[in-house]
């Protein structure tokens, strides 16, 4: 087993190339004199999310590389000569590609993808994004919102997720997002929230969850008008002293909304798994429930509400911090319409895994964005009882604690609420891997989809998304897709070049079809309306059909720790 110790002036260099990732708005004239509201440790620094710490340097400049506090100032004074323009949009390329998901006219990055669609009415299909035009928002509202009224294959209507008011101040919306839907169509998206400048507030930031309905996105101006989310709520602001982190959502059967997500302690980065319970109509919310228990280094929670009725929750945890760290996987399950979680089950104990587990972010062997292993879970009904899958990213070799070579997606499954668990499997096929994200469609399929290298086979760099899809009940793995008919440059964004592409993509499955919302860099916008048009990162959105034919594959998933085909 191998592990990457975090080194803070690794990932410090990484973010001066990078500068500018998402959370930006304006830098004031007098910034640098700003007190700093709360001062990070370099170890929490470490384990919290690109958005969180951008906003962090956006509020304490001092803390900041002296490249990123000039690429603000360069912002600020460019962006009010900015005008929108017609884009180059690649026609020829959306059946190799998916459909474009936004409007952007300016050549800014979308990333970090989120989707659900309504089980009632598959033809509502809800994205969520960190957009980066906010860095053009006086607000600085930055977590995009996109919606399809015809099942993806077009887009209705699009904006940024609007300010909230909570105790008197307002907060923009600041990244991280996450999307879901319920039976009745009601639309949720969530968010990281953050003051605005020139607002004092308690807290450092906060988790916020707005609803809104398909009628009312598609007939609202769009941007960060406020009557496209007319119910908005803080679920948890940040205590003072603390930074809240990687939110998450799902919305279930019983007209319940849950979301959980990470709880820093600013001082001594310790941290914990809180979740939310709200009512549909989110006019009632629970306190924060520590999901965790005792744990005191955790981050990346995943929440279901499965077709149970109960609520699953899973997070990681790094257990060992001298020589190679081991990330620990975990599971709470709460009883239909309770805030008691049952017993802390362990999924499984991963040696290595990309960033060495530090929940920092590692680079892949051959491009410079960050990356980090998260496991997501779903929950199938088979022969009606609950089976829970797992899914995470893990490095098949780590060279000189830094480099994650080859990286798999490995898939596991448990009967029995999670006291024990298969053998993992290797859904991925050679080459690198990362991202992976799963999903059950109800007609007895689970859906898994990731980014892949594979294709490039002279670089390991250039990548595709990829997508299998297995029959829940035996587990049988039936088919196995290129969803990309051309391969991405990841590092030809001209803002952010290879140093991001985000934290996650995600998929949806319902009835044999499957919503996949990614990033790529297809199309060509002259960037800032200024110079040729160029290759420029996006949000896209693939709609596909399961029963299609597929790469022949047949294979049961065993008991073994096996390659898939």
């Amino acid at each position: 087993m191998k592990g990457l110790a975090w080194n803070p002036r690794r990932v410090a260099c990484a973010w001066v190339a990078g500068a500018l990732l998402m959370g930006l708005g304006a830098l004031p004239a007098e910034a640098g004199s700003r007190e700093e509201p709360l001062h990070l440790q370099e170890e929490t620094l470490a384990r919290m999310s690109q958005a969180a710490v951008l906003q962090y340097w956006l509020r304490a400049p001092a803390r900041a590389p002296a490249a990123f506090r000039q690429r603000l100032e360069r912002v600020r004074q460019d962006g009010a000569r900015l005008r929108p323009e017609a884009s180059t949009q690649p026609w020829e390329l959306l059946e190799q590609t998916g459909q474009l998901f936004n409007a952007d006219s300016f050549g800014l990055p979308q990333n970090e993808e989120s989707v659900a669609a309504c089980r009632t009415n598959p033809q509502i299909v809800l994205g969520g994004t960190n957009d980066y035009r906010g860095l053009l928002d006086p607000e600085q509202n930055f977590t995009g919102w996109s919606l399809s009224t015809n099942g993806g294959f077009s887009l209705a209507q699009e904006g940024r997720l609007p300010p909230i008011l909570h105790g008197g101040t307002r907060f923009a919306s600041g990244g991280n997002p996450a999307v879901a839907m319920d039976a009745a169509c009601n639309l949720y998206a969530g968010t990281l929230s953050v003051p605005l400048l020139n607002e004092p507030s308690a807290s450092f930031n906060a988790v916020s969850v707005y609803l809104s309905d398909a009628n009312t996105l598609a007939s609202c101006f769009g941007e960060t008008d406020s009557a496209c989310w007319p119910i908005r709520r803080v679920v948890a602001a940040a205590a003072p002293l603390h930074v809240v982190d990687k939110p998450w959502l799902s919305a279930g059967p019983n007209g319940d909304v849950w979301i959980t997500y990470t709880d820093f302690d600013g001082l001594t980065g310790k941290s914990s798994i809180q979740a939310v319970r709200c009512h549909s109509q989110l006019e009632f919310c629970s306190e924060p429930i520590r999901v965790s228990g005792n744990e005191s280094n955790v981050q990346f929670s995943d929440v279901t509400m499965g077709p149970d009725g109960r609520v699953y929750v899973t997070w990681s945890e790094v257990s060992r911090f001298t020589g190679p760290p081991l990330l620990v996987h975990k599971l709470r399950i709460a009883p239909a319409g309770s805030l008691e979680f049952g017993p802390i089950r362990v999924i499984a104990v991963e040696g290595d895994p990309i960033a060495g587990g530090s929940s920092s972010r590692g680079p892949l062997q051959a491009n410079d964005f960050q990356a980090a292993t998260y496991l997501k879970h779903e929950v199938a009904l088979v022969n009606g009882r609950p089976r829970i899958f797992a899914v995470w990213d893990a490095c098949s070799e780590l060279v000189q604690l830094m480099i994650c070579e080859n990286p798999e997606i490995l898939l596991t499954w448990s009967d029995n609420d999670g006291a024990t668990w298969s053998q993992p499997t290797i859904l991925s096929h050679g080459g690198v891997n990362y991202f992976p994200t799963l999903s059950y469609d109800s007609a007895g399929r689970l859906v898994v989809a990731w980014f892949t290298h594979r294709y490039d086979q002279m670089f390991d760099h250039r990548q595709d998304v990829e997508l299998v899809d297995i029959v829940a009940e035996k587990p049988w793995l039936m088919g196995r897709r290129r969803l990309t008919g051309v391969s991405n440059e990841p590092a030809s964004d001209p803002f952010l070049g290879g140093l991001s592409i985000g934290e996650s993509i995600e998929v949806f499955a319902h009835q044999s079809r499957a919503y996949l919302h990614y990033n790529a860099n297809y199309r060509k916008v002259r960037f800032l309306g200024q110079g040729v048009p160029v290759n420029q990162q996006d949000n896209f959105l693939f709609n596909i059909d399961l029963i299609e034919s597929a790469e022949p594959t047949s294979r049961h998933l065993g008991p073994e720790k096996t390659e898939a085909p």
